[in-house]
């Protein structure tokens, strides 16, 4: 393996951080699994980057490129350890963030807690500068320099770590923020300063502040977590460029990553849908649902034609978050997930998890609560030898004694409170299924199932049979397949900017003038991500809606220079469109073309490789395994991935180090020669 041929990829799960160590050259990799480190996340992935190095027998030196999907943003936001945020405004909006939209997420809750995310930054750290932009970018009143002065050396006085500005109509005209950025580092050198015109150009003052907000808050965690792990690794050898995975679904280097940290908040659940819809290509399958199952949650996106959906319209914590990201609907049903008997006497399975600390009953780490995890461990689908490939040694008599406890309060055998522990789950995946397909005018048996994570196998053809989905792909390292994805990922970048211009009243050489300045925008960012000048491919699109709708939809543009006649093809893709997501149409209503936006990506060149299982060692062999639908035990042939080279029937269990796949009678497996498993349900209607 010469030098610069090796890529290395990290994704930190919930339960478990999953490191790939690819030699790009040859095609080869190697999949290492160590348990997460919780308030220490560098130390599990510097440790299983040493132990994937050593397995592959390569030098971290021969490191050519570190790619890694973060949570520490996110964690950062649920934990609430962020920075202490200022936040400044136009005098007179200084509580933009605190009236919101005057929405209820509860509609009767006499106590409900607040609706906004007023602890980026309550009233004591808001202050109003004088200022005025109007909506057509004109300066209606000239910046007051010395009262700003005064309102950032407040702001630091009362404990502010990093400053967020977001001004009205700044994204008309960015110059007062920007002449605030650099007043507030004459005051405060070094304070870092989150700008609404670079976080989120685009109109809407709530949402935009929301984001921007949440992007000063994350600034000091995220560059702190960055430079730190990048110190670690160049300890430890590794002097390949750092890349982070980002919301979108594309990755971007680190520097780039830590100008706005928000991009990668919500970048957890991307990379599994992009290794989901680079195994599911290798099959020839475009149209597909990823169902991601690891310790903490169950991550569910729709893939239509080989690309993931994308939205601007995410969120955190009950939060709305504006910022681009790959739509995926997230709930928590992991295999860590608790299952409990509410004040109702209901059964209920999550969202509260074990976690990788104490974990499920049978980790033996302390957890005395029974999982999902420990549900499959007493019906036979796990092997109590350990997960892992045996690094995570498993206690059946601890899963059996949290299960049991369980059964008594429900009247029950500890085999049917196992399986009803799956069956409670596996339906909340399912409603979470339709939510994404049916609920978006897409029938789920159209679709083959991915099933990803560790403990997507165990559950996906059962989740399918109940959809009447006839087939499940089962790429061939799906505890590791975000960590692969992450491989396969695009280097990409995007910028937006507001235009809100009635589509027959517009000027195409105007919009075609916004277009061009945010593709030069992308540009300079792509080259600073080392992208080979002409290598990259370009998107353009526009948000539309009739006009006096609030919300609006994505359209795609024409590549060519705009004209009339381009302008009129995306009005009518746009009544396309709202007709598939809304059921209906009125090409007779004037359309609005509200923001436009211009996306650039980039692929390495060369596929990610298919982890290949080593055989040696490995042996066919049988297992008791509880039949729910026949409520009895059962011996049932237990094949090691690794030796799978033909059919194999339903009930059965094929296993790998970093997942098992469940077959109920009915099931058929097969290898499909491009490294995935294609299993035909037996259920399904």
């Amino acid at each position: 393996m010469g030098p610069g041929s090796i890529a290395v990829a990290v994704d930190v799960g919930g339960t478990f951080t999953d490191v790939v160590c690819v030699d790009e050259r040859h095609g080869r990799a190697h999949v290492v699994k160590v348990p997460t480190t919780p308030g220490r996340i560098a130390d599990g992935v510097v440790e299983g980057t040493r132990l994937a190095l050593a397995a592959a027998g390569v030098a971290p030196g021969d490191v050519a490129r570190f790619v890694h999907g973060t949570t520490t943003g996110t964690n950062a936001v649920l934990e609430r350890r962020g920075a202490t945020v200022g936040l400044l405004a136009t005098e007179g909006f200084e509580d933009v963030l605190e009236i919101g939209r005057t929405r209820r997420s509860v509609l009767y809750d006499l106590a409900i807690g607040p609706q906004t995310p007023v602890f980026l930054a309550p009233g004591r750290r808001r202050r109003g500068v004088r200022e005025r932009v109007g909506a057509d970018g004109a300066v209606v009143l000239a910046l007051d320099e010395q009262q700003a002065r005064a309102q950032i050396r407040s702001l630091v006085a009362a404990g502010a770590e990093a400053l967020a500005v977001c001004l009205l109509h700044g994204y008309r005209n960015p110059a007062h923020e920007r002449r605030l950025r650099e007043l507030a580092h004459e005051e405060a050198p070094g304070l870092p300063v989150s700008l609404a015109s670079e976080v989120d150009p685009v109109f809407r003052e709530y949402e935009r502040t929301v984001v921007t907000a949440f992007d000063a808050y994350l600034r000091p965690v995220v560059e702190a977590y960055v430079r730190d792990l990048a110190g670690r690794l160049e300890g430890l050898g590794v002097r390949g460029r750092l890349q982070v995975m980002q919301s979108r679904g594309g990755i971007a280097s680190a520097d780039l990553v830590v100008e706005r940290p928000v991009s990668v908040l919500l970048s957890g659940p991307a990379a599994g849908v992009v290794g989901g819809v680079e195994a599911a290509a290798r099959s020839g399958i475009d149209d597909v649902i990823t169902v991601d199952v690891g310790g903490t949650s169950a991550d569910v996106a729709l893939v239509v034609g080989g690309r993931p959906l994308v939205t601007t319209e995410g969120g955190i914590d009950g939060w709305p978050l504006r910022v681009p990201l790959v739509d995926v609907s997230t709930i928590g049903a992991g295999g860590g997930s608790i299952a409990w008997v509410d004040g109702a006497g209901s059964f209920r399975v999550g969202p509260r998890s074990a976690g990788s600390e104490p974990g499920p009953a049978c980790y033996g780490r302390g957890g005395v609560e029974p999982t999902v995890t420990d549900a499959s461990l007493v019906l036979g689908y796990l092997d109590p030898g350990g997960l892992a490939g045996g690094a995570l040694p498993l206690d059946l008599d601890a899963a059996r004694a949290a299960v049991g406890r369980l059964a008594g309060r429900l009247g029950l055998g500890v085999e049917a409170a196992a399986a009803g522990i799956h069956h409670v789950v596996g339906m909340r995946m399912v409603d979470q299924i339709r939510l994404v397909s049916v609920g978006r005018g897409h029938d789920p048996r159209s679709f083959a199932l991915v099933a990803l994570g560790g403990a997507g196998p165990v559950h996906a053809t059962r989740l399918a049979a109940e959809l009447g989905i006839g087939r499940v792909v089962v790429p061939p390292a799906p505890g590791a397949l975000a960590a692969l994805g992450l491989l396969g990922a695009a280097v990409e970048h995007e910028r937006a900017t507001t235009v809100a211009a009635r589509a027959d009243a517009c000027d195409p050489a105007a919009l075609e003038a916004a277009l061009a300045a945010l593709a030069d925008e992308v540009d300079a960012r792509m080259r600073a991500d080392d992208v080979p000048p002409g290598g990259a491919t370009t998107r353009r699109a526009a948000d539309a809606r009739y006009a006096g709708q609030a919300s609006s939809l994505e359209v795609p543009l024409d590549d060519a220079p705009l004209d009339g006649a381009a302008v009129a093809r995306a009005v009518e893709r746009f009544h396309e469109t709202h007709r598939r997501v809304h059921g209906h149409a009125s090409p007779g209503k004037p359309v609005e073309l509200v923001n436009l936006r211009v996306v650039q990506s980039w692929r390495p060149p060369g596929a990610p490789p298919v982890p290949v299982l080593d055989a040696a060692g490995a042996h066919a062999r049988s297992r008791r395994v509880w039949l729910t639908d026949a409520s009895a035990w059962a011996d049932v042939p237990v094949v090691p991935r690794a030796l799978l080279d033909g059919p194999l029937d339903g009930p059965a269990i094929v296993e790998q180090p970093d997942t098992t796949l469940v077959l109920h009678p009915g099931d058929r497996v097969a290898p499909d020669g491009s490294g995935n498993l294609l299993v035909e349900v037996g259920g399904a209607q």
